[in-house]
């Protein structure tokens, strides 16, 4: 018996494992039905909620020292020129006075 045959084997046996699971039906009442709608709705938003943070904790111990060893370079003065003007425009468009005047003056 070669390689192939064993891979033919296991596929076989596979798709067997497989329809004998999924013929297997279990009623559920309508309430138990709507548990578990819940539940495969929730379950994604939760994982990939937590999935985020753990992401957001690794970007954060990869780019701890990146924005020190940036903050003398001219795209840095750029982008922080760039981030006043953005403030400005926004807090002119919400109605609130720039950092530094009071309001109504």
């Amino acid at each position: 018996m070669g390689l192939w045959d064993a891979l033919v084997d296991l596929h076989r046996r596979h798709e067997a494992l497989k329809k004998r699971i999924h013929n297997v039906r279990i009623p559920l009442s309508p309430g138990m039905r709507r548990v578990a709608m819940l539940f495969y709705f929730t379950a994604p938003i939760v994982g990939g909620y937590y999935i985020m943070q753990a992401s957001n904790s690794i970007r954060d111990a990869n780019l701890s020292g990146l924005e020190e060893s940036a903050r003398g370079t001219p795209e840095y003065a750029a982008a922080a020129r760039q981030n006043e003007e953005l403030d400005k425009v926004l807090r002119r468009a919400a109605g609130s006075p720039p950092p530094g005047r009071p309001a109504g003056g």
